[in-house]
């Protein structure tokens, strides 16, 4: 949602997959929190000093309904980390989701 001064000063990025590519997504014995990325990875802000993101959550791939995805976290403060555990031995599948973000003035 974009108002007053900062309407349309939020845009998606394009997604490079080869950023997840790279991640040591390995399997551990151990609860391991590993960080994905965050939410300036999927958008540019034209204002970001006076339009900051103030709040984003996740959504499945629909891009409506909410996540029900345990896998996946999203912090709830700047810079919105997104992040997985890493002890399930076969993986995860079926882990698509949507990032929504507001931006405020």
């Amino acid at each position: 949602m974009q108002i007053g001064s900062c309407l349309n000063v939020l845009s998606t990025k394009e997604i490079d997959q080869s950023k997840f590519d790279k991640l040591n997504l390995m399997w551990q014995p151990k609860p391991t929190t590993v960080e994905i990325t965050d939410a300036e990875y999927f958008f540019s802000n034209k204002r970001q000093s006076i339009c900051p993101m103030t709040s984003c959550k996740l959504l499945k791939e629909d891009c409506k309904t909410p996540s029900t995805n345990i896998n996946i976290v999203l912090s709830g403060v700047w810079p919105f980390n997104i992040t997985t555990d890493q002890q399930s031995i076969l993986g995860y599948k079926d882990d698509g989701f949507c990032v929504e973000c507001m931006i405020g003035d």
